[in-house]
C-alpha cells in the first residue's frame, strides 16, 4: 500500500488493533499497535515483540497480557513505535526453540512483521526485535539467523549458545536479566554476552538485582531504553553510546489489558487474617490525621428546601451546591465485646459551603452566595459513634449504630454571603444576611443532622482506602515455586470484633486459566478452620494459611499447564533423561531404537503441600511434591504427533524447610523459607502403557540419583522462597515486621512501631528534647557520643537539640536512622542515613522513648 493509504489508516485507526494473517495453509491472529500523534511525512519505526511461554495460544490476545503491551499501555499517548504482536500457538514446543526461524511460529512472526511493514509503510531500517523469556531465546536465534535484518535487539530473561556469538558482534544489543531469576538463570545471558564481547562485540548487559523472572517490568518501563532503540538505524553506526546505566529506575509500571479483565476461576475465603489489637488501634487512631483517609470529611450534600415563617409571611428557601470539607484530628478506637467498635473522632476547621441560596414568598425574593458555615473554628469537635462492621458481597461495610454529636454554641459561626440580589419591598442585603444567620442559628440541630448523615459516605472512603492489595503481594511473593505464580485478587471474607481487637479475614480469587474455566464460574474452596478468627495480641499481625498452595496448584494441574520439557529446565543434572545416549544406560531397551530423539516432559499430577516439619524444630515445615510424572516419548519426526510413549517415571519429593525472619538491611525485613536437611526422593519407573520392551531392565536407582542430584542443584540456587515485607504505611506512620511465627497451619508476621534511631557522631554531649504530635516538649535528656538513641514510636516527631548554646529543631520520620555530625566548629547537622546491609546488633546502651 502506498504512503497515501498508510496516512489514511494512521489517522483513522490507532491503538491495539486485532488482525489476521493468512498464510499458505492457515490463518493466524495477531495484534498491531499503531501510535497516536504520528508525523504522516515520516515512516514509523517498528518493534517485533516475541512473548513468553505463558501467553501461547490461538486467541490472538493473550500476548498482550504482559511484556511490551503492558508497557505501551502505561505510555500509550506518547509511544512512537509501531509494535507487532504475533502469537505462538504451539503449546508442545520447547520454549527454547518455539520462536526459532526454523519453527513455524518463528517463520510466521517474520511474515507478519513484513505484512505490517508493507501495510503501514514502516521504516525498514528501524526494525527492532524484543522478546521476554521464551521470546528472549527467540530474539537470540532470530538475530543470529539474520543479523542484518535488525537495527537493534533486546533479549530479556532468555539465553543462547555462546556458539552464536560470532554472528552478533556488529549488532546493537541491550540484554536484561534478573539476578534472582530461578526459571532461566542469569548465567545463560552472561554466557552469550561474554562470548560476544570476546568476539569483539560491544553489547549492553543489565543484570537486575532483586529481580526474578520479570526483567521486563523494569526494562520495558525505562525511558532510556526506548531512547536507546531510536539511536540505532540499520546500516548506520551511531555515535558512541555509554555502557548500560547502573541505576535503572522504571518511570512507569505495567498496566493490565482492559479488554482481558480478571475473571475468577477459584475463590478461597479466609486465606489470611489481619489482626488489629488494642495497641494497633491506638496507633491507627493517632495516625488518622496523617493518612489519606484524613480527607474523609470532604463531600457534597443534596440540595435542601425549607419553608420558614417571617413577619411578612411564609418564605421558601432553596440551598444548592452544598459541599463540606474539614480536617480530622486523632481518633480513639475501642473494640467492644458485643462486636462493635466505639469510635471517637475529632474534627476541626469544618466548612460547609453553600454555593447558592434563593428566598421566595409573599411577593418578595432574594438570591445570594456563596456562604460558608464554619464548625470547630475555635477547638476540635468531638464525634462519638458505635460502628458495626459487616462483610457484604466481598466488601467491608461500616454501619453507624449510634452517633452523638453536638456543636457547642461558641464553636461555630455563619459567614456573610459574598453577594446578595433582592427584589420586593423591604428586601435589603442586610435583612437577607441577618435572616439567614438567624435562621441557621435556630436550625443548629439540622446542621448537626446533616453532618451525621454525611458520616456513612466518609466511612465508605475509609474502607475503600484499605490496602487489600498487600495481601495479594504477600501471596505472590510467598508462592513457593519459581513458576506459575497465580494472579490473585484479595477481598474481605469475615470480620470479628471483640475486646481483644478487630480481626479481618481475607479471601482471594484466583484468575481462571482458560475460557472453559471462566465460563463455569469460580469454584469455591473452603480451607480447614484455622486458629479462631478472633485472635489475640496487642499490636498488628498478618497470618497466612500455607495450605492455600494445595487448591491453587490443583487448579494448575486441572488446567493442564503444570508441565515443562526437561530440555527447557536450567537443571543440568536432569538432562540425561532427555538425552538418548545417556538414557540408554538406564533403560537398555532404548538401544534397539535407532535415530530417534527423546522427548521428556515433567508433569505435575499431585498438588503441592506444605505440612508441619519435625516436632523438635521451631518454625519448620515439610515441602511435599507428590506424583511428579516424567513422560518419556520417542520422536521419529518434527511434530508431537509422531512420538511414541516409552517410559513413565513417577517421583515424590519431601524436603524440610525452616521459616526464618531476616534483616537483609538495616531498614528492611524479610521472610524466607530456607531449605534444611537432605531430601527424600522416591522414584518408581515403568514402561509406558502399550509399549512392549524386549529388555525389561530399568535402572530405578540410577534414575533416583538423577532426580536427587537435580533437586539438590535446584535448591542450591536459593531458598524455597524469600519475600521482603515492606513497612506498613499509615500516612507518615510506619509499622515494621519484627517477628515471624509458624504454628503448623498459619504463617504469622508480627508488626510493631518502626522506630527512629539517632546517633551522636560528635565528640560532645548533646542535650535534646522530644515532642510528639499530641504532646508537649519533654524534659531535657543527654545524647552521648557514639551511643544510639532509639525511639520506639510509629509516628514522626520533633526533636530539639542544644549544643554550644545553640538550639535547633528537626522533624524525624518514623522508620529512619539519623546521625549528628559536626558541620563546622560551631554548628551541627542532622543527616538522614541511607540504607545498608545489616550487621549483628551490639549491646550498646540506648534510650527508648515512647
Amino acid at each position: 500500500m502506498g504512503l497515501l493509504g498508510c496516512n489514511t489508516l494512521l489517522g483513522d485507526e490507532t491503538g491495539f488493533l486485532s488482525r489476521t494473517h493468512r498464510g499458505d495453509s492457515e490463518e493466524s491472529k495477531y495484534v498491531v499497535f499503531v501510535p497516536q500523534h504520528v508525523n504522516d511525512e515520516k515512516s514509523l519505526p517498528v518493534i517485533l515483540f516475541l512473548h513468553g511461554a505463558g501467553q501461547r495460544g490461538n486467541d490472538g490476545r493473550s500476548q498482550l497480557d504482559a511484556g511490551l503491551a503492558s508497557a505501551i499501555r502505561a505510555r500509550q499517548t506518547t509511544f512512537p513505535f509501531l509494535a507487532v504482536f504475533p502469537q505462538c500457538d504451539d503449546l508442545q514446543a520447547s520454549i527454547r526453540q518455539a520462536w526459532s526461524p526454523d519453527h513455524p511460529s518463528g517463520q510466521r512472526a517474520l511474515a507478519i512483521l513484513q505484512e505490517v511493514i508493507d501495510h503501514y509503510g514502516a521504516d525498514e531500517d528501524r526494525v527492532y526485535l524484543i522478546g521476554t523469556s521464551m521470546g528472549g531465546f527467540g530474539v537470540w536465534l532470530q538475530a543470529a539467523s539474520d543479523p542484518q535484518r535488525w537495527a537493534a535487539i533486546a533479549p530479556l530473561s532468555g539465553g543462547a549458545s555462546p556458539e552464536l556469538a560470532g554472528r552478533l558482534t556488529d549488532l546493537p544489543i541491550w540484554c536484561f536479566h534478573g539476578l534472582e531469576d530461578r526459571i532461566v538463570l542469569a548465567s545463560e545471558s552472561r554466557a552469550i554476552i561474554d562470548a560476544i564481547r570476546k568476539a569483539g562485540g560491544k553489547p549492553r548487559y543489565s543484570e537486575l538485582a532483586g529481580i526474578g523472572h520479570n526483567a521486563e517490568d523494569t526494562a520495558l518501563h525505562l525511558n532510556s531504553f526506548y531512547d536507546w532503540l531510536l539511536l540505532h538505524k540499520r546500516g548506520v553506526t551511531p555515535a558512541a553510546t555509554s555502557e548500560a546505566p547502573l541505576d535503572l529506575v522504571p518511570e512507569t509500571t505495567p498496566v493490565d489489558d482492559p479488554d482481558h479483565p480478571f475473571v475468577a476461576g477459584l475463590e478461597i475465603p479466609d486465606v489470611a487474617t489481619l489482626h488489629l489489637g488494642p495497641e494497633m488501634l491506638k496507633i491507627l487512631g493517632h495516625a488518622v490525621p496523617r493518612m489519606p483517609a484524613a480527607d474523609m470529611l470532604r463531600g457534597t450534600i443534596p440540595d435542601r428546601k425549607m419553608t420558614t415563617q417571617t413577619q411578612v409571611g411564609p418564605m421558601s428557601i432553596h440551598f444548592s451546591g452544598i459541599r463540606y470539607d474539614g480536617k480530622l484530628g486523632r481518633a480513639q478506637l475501642i473494640p467492644q465485646a458485643d462486636g462493635t467498635l466505639a469510635v471517637t473522632l475529632r474534627a476541626r476547621d469544618v466548612n460547609i459551603h453553600i454555593e447558592h441560596t434563593t428566598v421566595r414568598g409573599s411577593g418578595r425574593s432574594a438570591s445570594c452566595g456563596p456562604l460558608t458555615i464554619q464548625l470547630g473554628n475555635r477547638r476540635d469537635l468531638k464525634i462519638q459513634c458505635l460502628i458495626q462492621p459487616e462483610i457484604k458481597n466481598q466488601k467491608l461495610k461500616l454501619h453507624l449504630q449510634d452517633t452523638q454529636f453536638t456543636i457547642p454554641s461558641d464553636n461555630w459561626r455563619v459567614g456573610n454571603p459574598e453577594w446578595v440580589s433582592t427584589s420586593g419591598a423591604g428586601m435589603t442585603r442586610e435583612r437577607v444576611t441577618s435572616g439567614l444567620r438567624q435562621g441557621f442559628s435556630r436550625d443548629k440541630r439540622n446542621i448537626e443532622s446533616q453532618f451525621i448523615n454525611a458520616l456513612p459516605d466518609a466511612l465508605d472512603k475509609v474502607t475503600a482506602s484499605m490496602p487489600f492489595e498487600r495481601a495479594e503481594e504477600v501471596i505472590r511473593t510467598l508462592w513457593p515455586m519459581p513458576v506459575y505464580a497465580p494472579r490473585v485478587k484479595a477481598w474481605p471474607s469475615r470480620v470479628v470484633v471483640d475486646e481483644n481487637g478487630a480481626t479481618l479475614g481475607i479471601g482471594i480469587s484466583v484468575a481462571a486459566l482458560s475460557k472453559e474455566e471462566a465460563a463455569k464460574g469460580p469454584r469455591r474452596v473452603n480451607m480447614q478452620p484455622a486458629t479462631d478468627l478472633a485472635a489475640t495480641g496487642s499490636n498488628f499481625a498478618v497470618s497466612f494459611q500455607t495450605s492455600v498452595v494445595e487448591p491453587i496448584s490443583q487448579q494448575l494441574i486441572d488446567a493442564g499447564v503444570a508441565r515443562v520439557l526437561i530440555v527447557d529446565l536450567p537443571l543440568k543434572s536432569l538432562q540425561p533423561l532427555a538425552d538418548a545416549k545417556a538414557l540408554v544406560k538406564l533403560v537398555p531397551d532404548l538401544a534397539r531404537h535407532e535415530n530417534v530423539k527423546v522427548r521428556s516432559e515433567l508433569v505435575m499430577s499431585g498438588p503441592l503441600r506444605l505440612k508441619p516439619g519435625p516436632e523438635n524444630v521451631d518454625n519448620s515445615l515439610s515441602f511435599q511434591l507428590n506424583k511428579i510424572i516424567c513422560e518419556v516419548s520417542l520422536s521419529t519426526g518434527p511434530s508431537v504427533a509422531s512420538t511414541t510413549p516409552f517410559l513413565k517415571i513417577e517421583t515424590d519429593v519431601r524436603q524440610n524447610a525452616q521459616i526464618a525472619f531476616e534483616r537483609p538491611t538495616l531498614d528492611t525485613r524479610a521472610v524466607a523459607l530456607q531449605w534444611k536437611d537432605s531430601p527424600e526422593v522416591d522414584v518408581t519407573a515403568s514402561f509406558a502403557s502399550g509399549y512392549q520392551p524386549l529388555d525389561p531392565e530399568i535402572n530405578t536407582d540410577g534414575i533416583r540419583e538423577i532426580f536427587s542430584s537435580a533437586w539438590s542443584e535446584w535448591i542450591a540456587t536459593g531458598p524455597l522462597t524469600s519475600a521482603t515485607i515492606d513497612d506498613l504505611a499509615l500516612g507518615e506512620d510506619r509499622l515494621r515486621m519484627n517477628a515471624v511465627e509458624w504454628d503448623g497451619q498459619q504463617l504469622t508476621a508480627q508488626f510493631a512501631a518502626a522506630g527512629i534511631q539517632v546517633i551522636n557522631r560528635t565528640d560532645e554531649i548533646i542535650s535534646y528534647q522530644t515532642k510528639g504530635p499530641y504532646s508537649r516538649w519533654s524534659k531535657s535528656a543527654e545524647s552521648l557520643p557514639d551511643k544510639p538513641l532509639r525511639f520506639a514510636v510509629s509516628y514522626p516527631f520533633q526533636c530539639r537539640f542544644e549544643n554550644g548554646g545553640q538550639t535547633r529543631d528537626f522533624t524525624l520520620m518514623a522508620g529512619r536512622r539519623y546521625e549528628f555530625r559536626a558541620k563546622n566548629s560551631d554548628q551541627l547537622e542532622l543527616v538522614a542515613l541511607p540504607d545498608k546491609p545489616a550487621i549483628p546488633e551490639s549491646n550498646e546502651d540506648s534510650s527508648v522513648v515512647k
